[in-house]
């Protein structure tokens, strides 16, 4: 019912745009589904990499060892979201124009998609806590619930402000359950959910973004592609020394180290 729930929410917003907008709205915001992909392949990693942590310290009820655990993996999967969304916010333009110059109006709505893709992965380990606490009832309402409440935003929002009005009943479906899975940790399973590096990360690398944003970039694709690299290196590096802890980035560059060792004995077994 769960993976029926989240399918549903993925299609709900171009069920609504298909009635109430134009063949072409659908086009473009497609496009803008699809390019924010990457945030969700990027938590799928990190849930794959770290569900086994969970299980053990359930079962043996290691409450203090569960909240660092959870609190880690919170600012670990939060970092890089809040990353990619400061990445689409400076560069919706650029990277919709790649498709054609009629596509570049949907920069408004992949910027709002890419604010409500931060917020879902933000909060998304809190469902696997639930779903491995067997609490798999409570996720179970709370995608219901969500489904309902995007397809009401969607019939609301979509005929007055078209695609952005669909993406904002996207964040704010987001926004409702991510709140919901806070509390619902804390109250259920007693864990903390940690965004205050986050944020102060969100504000710094916004800023900084901006200021490069600012300066006398010419408008060639060349230009255009060292605009690009030089904010996601600049935004890449705020993030890895302010949202994540020391002992953040100790976690994340083993797991890195794992997942390549892996690779290696895969390979190595491959041509054996």
């Amino acid at each position: 019912i769960n993976v029926l729930c989240y399918s549903l929410l993925g299609w709900t917003d171009i069920f609504f745009v298909g009635i109430f907008d134009t063949t072409s709205g659908i086009g473009i915001y497609r496009a803008c589904i699809q390019a924010i992909v990457i945030v969700d392949l990027g938590w799928n990693g990190f849930a794959v990499a770290n569900a086994h942590i969970f299980p053990p310290l359930l079962v043996s009820g290691k409450e203090r060892e569960l909240d660092e655990a959870y609190g880690t993996i919170c600012r670990l999967v939060a970092a890089m979201g809040v990353a990619l969304f400061v990445v689409f916010m400076l560069h919706a333009k650029d990277l919709l124009s790649i498709l054609g110059p009629a596509f570049v109006v949907g920069a408004t709505p992949l910027v709002i998609l890419a604010l409500a893709a931060m917020v879902r992965v933000s909060c998304a380990t809190g469902a696997l806590l639930l779903i491995l606490a067997e609490r798999q009832n409570l996720e179970t309402v709370n995608g219901v619930a969500t489904c309902a409440l995007n397809a009401l935003l969607c019939y609301i929002l979509i005929p007055r402000y078209g695609l952005p009005g669909a993406a904002t009943a996207t964040v704010r479906s987001m926004g409702a359950i991510s709140i919901a899975r806070i509390v619902e940790v804390r109250l259920r399973l007693g864990v903390r959910t940690h965004f205050a590096r986050a944020a102060i990360a969100l504000s710094a690398s916004a800023a900084l973004g901006f200021a490069i944003a600012g300066l006398p970039w010419q408008s060639s694709t060349s230009m255009r592609i060292v605009h690009f690299a030089a904010t996601t290196l600049a935004c890449g590096a705020v993030f890895w020394y302010v949202a994540l802890t020391r002992r953040d980035r100790a976690i994340f560059l083993d797991i890195v180290r794992r997942k390549r060792i892996h690779l290696d004995r895969a390979e190595a077994n491959g041509t054996s």
